[in-house]
């Protein structure tokens, strides 16, 4: 029996959206896949369907940058899907580097990364309290856990998404809808393509393992790889001086 009755996945064209997509669909979510690139959608839909034997995941188009479409959408996709208590928020880019002026992807970062998930986010805490349940899980990242020289946009998304979540899990915390902040990596997907990394990438389908773990448990925040934890607590340590220096 799956462990949802049905899920969203916000960003499910690529990366790890995709396949935590692929993940639930291959034990039994009923699951929707909204990305803006409807054709890559419907192509992955396809996929699952053909493997599932059935009409198990089904594809929407939404730009999340456009927050005003969230609650016509949401009501479309609990249409097919009446009783959804899994959303997963995976939609996110990350701007070119260019850190003396503003750019155009800056903007499109703060209301991909940040707007677009606070949008999916609170429709979705709305109907899950309704009902005294459901379980909302929101990819941030480990770049939001320490301002760095490589992509302030980006980390101050990020670091923005994980406080929301936060405080969102404080606000809910007797209502029985659990929320869940995910901080992977580096996971090998479009945002650092091919590039050489260290510490190495995760693939995204082991990326949406731990992830779909971590919700199933009602851990409050998972590090993806665990291992990404105590780095991070030891690049807390770090002094600013030594930070503002380092090429990341």
């Amino acid at each position: 029996m799956p462990r949802w009755q049905g899920a969203i996945v916000v960003g499910a064209s690529s990366g790890i959206g995709e396949a935590i997509a692929r993940e639930l669909a291959a034990n039994g979510t009923p699951v929707a896949l909204l990305g803006r690139r409807i054709e890559r959608i419907n192509d992955i839909c396809r996929d699952i369907n053909a493997r599932s034997g059935t009409e198990i995941a089904s594809p929407f188009q939404a730009d999340v940058r456009d927050w005003r479409m969230t609650g016509g959408l949401f009501a479309s996709i609990t249409e097919r899907i009446p009783t959804v208590d899994l959303l997963v928020y995976a939609a996110g880019v990350m701007p070119a580097r260019e850190p003396e002026r503003q750019t155009p992807g800056d903007v499109d970062a703060i209301e991909t990364n940040l707007t677009g998930a606070v949008a999916w986010i609170n429709e979705a805490v709305m109907q899950f309290t309704k009902r005294g349940r459901g379980t909302v899980v929101g990819i941030s990242s480990v770049a939001g856990d320490r301002g760095r020289r490589g992509n302030p946009v980006y980390n101050a998304t990020k670091a923005a998404l994980s406080v929301y979540l936060e405080s969102l899990r404080a606000r809910l915390s007797a209502t029985g809808v659990n929320v869940v902040t995910v901080k992977p990596g580096f996971v090998r997907t479009a945002i650092i393509g091919t590039r050489a990394v260290f510490p190495p990438a995760a693939s995204a389908q082991s990326a949406a393992r731990d992830t779909l773990r971590a919700a199933e448990r009602g851990a409050r925040v998972a590090y993806v790889p665990w291992w990404w934890h105590p780095i991070v607590l030891l690049m807390r340590l770090v002094p600013a001086p030594i930070m503002e220096r380092l090429p990341i």
